[in-house]
């Protein structure tokens, strides 16, 4: 079953890893480090865990001093969460000036854009839905860069966020320790609620952007589904090649060094049939983060959240 909105792994995906067992280390740091340290090889640069990607860019905000006469900058149709976090520290605006005083740099659905801000320590890069083949775009003009891991490996939690600033590690420190756990516990019990009922309820949103601390349920979720990082990079690789040699997508910039999770079909270079079974969106093909080129587009999952039968559904409706 296809779900009604496929942009990324879909919550049922999420809650079959749960009854899963894994070898963690004992302690909360030890399999924090665990987790950190595998991400560490992947990307060859520290970075840091966090319960969410939201939490990641709230951490940030407040490493960089954001507050409510700070503008921030995004680009248009962002996502709620984007929109959300910025709002709780500064004035959120669509509009771009010369000099923000910090720059979502959205890499929409894994498509590399770039930006027109020459500062990257006002560049917060948003690759929560890229999957990085090599390091060449991490941090690429920015000096933080976010990834969802519910959006990349099908995980109900979990945000990395990659920093070389050398006085993060203490900032981090502090913010853990300060944090509440009682907070924690309630976003997790919200989140498990409404994965076991089937609802797409957002009452949990409201504890996303000042929850600091993972729970144990939430770091066994993580390390349980780390293995889904070379099975979701084999498997859009392989389905972006079959779709490559079948369509021309020539009006999509293919990166060597970061996977998309969804295709994007334009209706008029492109015969589709079924097209009520995809969704519908708009997306800025200018690929800069402050020229606005939007225009509607289908979109066609790759991810690990959509099976062979559902990919090879989708598949069949194009040429």
């Amino acid at each position: 079953m296809i779900p009604k909105d496929y942009q990324w792994p879909d919550f049922s995906f999420k809650l079959a890893s749960l009854a899963n067992k894994s070898n963690l280390p004992s302690t909360t740091e030890s399999q924090i480090s665990h987790i950190e340290d595998f991400f560490c090889q992947k990307f060859n640069a520290p970075l840091f865990l966090f319960p969410s990607a939201r939490s990641a860019i709230s951490a940030v905000f407040q490493f960089i001093h954001m507050s409510r006469q700070h503008i921030v900058y995004a680009p248009m149709w962002s996502s709620h969460c984007v929109w959300d976090v910025i709002s709780r520290y500064a004035n959120p605006t669509c509009i771009s000036s010369p000099h923000p005083d910090a720059t979502l740099l959205v890499h929409k659905w894994g498509y590399e854009f770039i930006t027109s801000c020459k500062d990257p320590s006002k560049v917060i890069s948003d690759s929560v839905d890229s999957l990085f083949l090599s390091t060449k775009e991490i941090l690429k003009g920015a000096k933080f860069e976010v990834i969802s891991l519910p959006k990349t490996l099908g995980t109900f939690c979990g945000g990395i966020l990659i920093c070389k600033d050398k006085n993060f590690p203490d900032f981090l420190r502090n913010l853990r320790s300060q944090a509440c756990a009682d907070t924690a516990r309630e976003q997790e019990q919200r989140k498990l609620a409404e994965l076991r009922h089937g609802k797409n309820s957002e009452v949990w949103h409201m504890l996303e952007y000042k929850n600091f601390l993972l729970t144990p349920i939430c770091l066994e979720n993580i390390s349980c589904n780390l293995k889904n990082y070379k099975l979701a990079t084999d498997l859009i690789t392989s389905r972006v090649d079959r779709l490559r040699k079948k369509l021309n997508m020539d009006y999509l910039p293919f990166s060597n060094s970061r996977l998309p999770c969804i295709i994007l079909l334009c209706e008029n270079k492109h015969k589709i049939s079924n097209k009520e079974m995809f969704m519908r969106r708009q997306f800025n093909f200018s690929f800069q983060n402050e020229v606005e080129q939007f225009s509607e587009a289908l979109l066609l999952p790759l991810h690990i959240g959509i099976s062979d039968d559902a990919f090879e559904g989708f598949f069949r409706n194009i040429e």
